[in-house]
């Protein structure tokens, strides 16, 4: 799930957890 216009997406793994990833960094 994109956040608007930026590099940041939220991620929700298999076990329900919620993170926010950095689509830019490796």
């Amino acid at each position: 799930e994109k956040l608007g216009s930026t590099d940041w997406s939220l991620v929700t793994t298999n076990d329900g957890k919620k993170y926010y990833y950095n689509t830019r960094s490796k």
